[in-house]
Formats: structure tokens, C-alpha cells, sequence
């Protein structure tokens, strides 16, 4: 068995928004691609139209893609930064949580007592990133098993009964 804090740290927060984003997530991955290919029609018909017209006002469309191009990857990265400052946030309700993987199922404890038991049946989801686990919960709950959170145990452990409980869920 492999215990991990309960933690809401920032670095494993970000990590998860990152990978919902753009990890498995074929729709925002074709928005983008969607979105660069506008962009970039925009800026030169921007130019066309300016050496086709004359008309130097036709720069000003090729400068707002470019600059629409350039506002993008700021206003998501001050969006993701925003949203990991509010989900970071500890709640006194989840100081001295300690989650216990196993084959069998995942024990929540408090004070060395368990306080709740989740089958593997109650996760719908299980994503890997560089900074551990993520586990979502039936009813939509998230169960953050950072690397830097390990109590006891070993990670390697807990990764190989993630990863097949991962596979059995496909």
C-alpha cells in the first residue's frame, strides 16, 4: 500500500489543467490548429489586399492577426495561472488526509483512523502526467496523487497498480 498526502500544490494542479487541455483533448488540439490557420489567412490577406488595393489602412487586418496570434498563447497562460491560484486553495476539511492506494481499492485516512473507501469502480478516469496521477471520481471529484506528495510506500508501486487499473478501465 502507497500513501500519498492529500495536497492541492500548484505545480500538480497546473499540470493537470495542462494535460486536460492539451494532452488527450483532440477538440482544443483542432481549435488551435483552427485558430493558427485563421490567424495566418488573415496576416496575408492582409498583405494582399494592401498590394492589390494600394490602400495602406489594409495593414491594419494583418496586424490584428498578428496580434490575435500573439494574445492567444497570453491569455491562456494567465488563464491556466489564474485557475491553478483558485483550485490551489486548501480546504480545512482536507488537512491530515492521507489517500492509501491498493489493488483492492483506495482508503481515505485521518489521523491514522480510514474516514472513507472508494472502490475502483467509483474512478471513471485515470491520467499520467510528469507530476503523478489523477484520478476522477464518479461523481466528479479529483484525487491528486502528486509525486511530491508520497507519505509512505513506494511510487513505483503505486504507479504500476495505477497504470493497470488505467488499462482496465479501457
Amino acid at each position: 500500500m502507497t500513501e500519498f498526502r492529500f495536497e492541492r500544490k500548484k505545480e500538480n494542479i497546473s499540470d493537470y489543467i495542462k494535460t486536460t487541455m492539451f494532452k488527450d483533448n483532440f477538440a482544443h488540439k483542432f481549435l488551435i490548429v483552427a485558430l493558427i490557420i485563421c490567424l495566418i489567412i488573415v496576416a496575408v490577406s492582409g498583405v494582399v489586399m494592401y498590394l492589390t488595393v494600394k490602400k495602406p489602412s489594409m495593414l491594419i487586418i494583418t496586424v490584428v492577426g498578428v496580434l490575435l496570434a500573439a494574445a492567444y498563447p497570453l491569455f491562456l497562460h494567465f488563464f491556466i495561472k489564474n485557475l491553478t491560484d483558485k483550485l490551489s486553495r486548501a480546504n480545512p476539511e482536507e488537512e491530515g488526509v492521507t489517500i492509501a492506494i491498493s489493488e483492492s481499492n483506495i482508503l481515505l485516512i485521518r489521523n491514522n483512523a480510514p474516514c472513507g473507501k472508494l472502490e475502483w469502480t467509483d474512478i471513471t478516469e485515470i491520467l499520467e502526467s510528469k507530476t503523478g496521477f489523477f484520478l476522477t471520481e464518479k461523481e466528479g471529484a479529483l484525487i491528486i496523487l502528486g509525486k511530491s506528495s508520497l507519505h509512505s510506500g513506494s511510487y513505483e508501486e503505486a504507479e504500476q497498480i495505477l497504470r493497470a487499473k488505467k488499462a482496465a478501465l479501457k
